[in-house]
């Protein structure tokens, strides 16, 4: 019969790991949303179709999804569009959506559409593509169209992910959730070209040394902009407010200063410590105890009173 021991740090992360991951029902909830919106423009015969690309696409999107954001792309016919400035086709597809939509809106720069549903967030480029597999959207800055590549660094995801062994994918919906927790300061897609770059010349032996070195390296790369490999011309925001750049670093000296404390209780054989302190840096996200226990028994193969009883012990200890 399977003996239930204490739950270490690697089973906590293991758990949360998984419950990052976005259950059956919201991917649904995403797709169906894209239907939704395909219909709506299908409606107004707009020949066009839609595409979901970014963290949604590389399954680096955390659940819950509420407060998410999807990426989108509205894709015409070149010969439809090519001419057109992007300001215009960006109004025009305000105007489809909005009878529908009614909270969708433009942002400040025009040059992509928020679309709320549910909870979550679409952020929609129109875009048309080109014969080479990328994409001409609208700039950022200027009412003209750029090229963008959404693969380029998907690649580069795929390739350092199974050198990591799967690992990668964890660590980025890791290290969002504490993002989420802690202020939400920085862009989802710039913590992921982070964690990319400062693990790309590190082994993941474990969840747990791999969080303390990016928090470590993290604390001095955030001041710096990052290039999107999508277009080496175009500049990823780092933090959602550059206001809150210092309480960015702030928060990472903190998590970085946690996770080293966990490690040495966890070298000295305090695991209950070491849990402690990795819940002071996750909060609410991290799981509990009996969370963790109950996980255990599930994966021993321990089922019904067997399970009360052997956590009962393990309490009592």
């Amino acid at each position: 019969m399977s003996v239930l021991t204490e739950p270490t740090t690697e089973d906590a992360f293991s758990l949360m790991a998984k419950s990052t991951q976005l259950p059956l029902t919201e991917y649904t909830k995403v797709t169906r949303a894209q239907f939704e919106i395909e219909s709506c423009l299908q409606q107004a015969q707009t020949l066009a179709s839609t595409v979901l690309y970014g963290a949604f696409a590389r399954k680096t999107i955390v659940s819950p999804l509420a407060g998410s954001i999807v990426d989108m792309l509205v894709v015409y016919r070149e010969r439809d569009v090519r001419r057109s400035y992007p300001n215009r086709l960006i109004q025009q597809l305000l105007q489809q959506l909005q009878p529908v939509f009614p909270q969708c809106r433009h942002n400040d720069r025009n040059a992509f559409l928020y679309l709320p549903f549910d909870g979550f967030l679409f952020k929609i480029h129109p875009a048309w593509a080109r014969e080479d597999n990328n994409y001409m959207l609208p700039h950022p800055v200027y009412n003209e169209w750029t090229r963008y590549d959404i693969h380029i660094y998907s690649d580069t995801f795929d390739r350092e992910n199974l050198r990591h062994k799967g690992r990668l994918i964890d660590l980025i919906r890791l290290i969002k959730t504490w993002n989420r927790g802690n202020g939400n300061f920085f862009n989802g897609y710039y913590l992921e070209l982070l964690v990319t770059e400062i693990l790309q010349d590190h082994a993941i032996q474990s969840h747990a040394r791999a969080l303390c070195h990016f928090f470590r390296k993290a604390v001095a790369l955030v001041v710096f902009q990052k290039h999107d490999p999508a277009n080496v011309e175009l500049i990823v925001e780092g933090l959602n407010n550059i206001d809150t750049l210092i309480q960015a670093m702030t928060q990472l000296r903190h998590a970085y200063e946690q996770a080293s404390q966990a490690q040495q209780y966890e070298e000295e054989g305090d695991m209950a410590s070491a849990l402690q302190c990795w819940r002071e840096i996750f909060g609410a996200s991290f799981p509990g105890r009996m969370d963790l226990l109950v996980h255990k028994a599930r994966q021993s193969g321990l089922t019904g009173a067997e399970v009360l009883r052997q956590i009962m012990a393990l309490e009592q200890q």
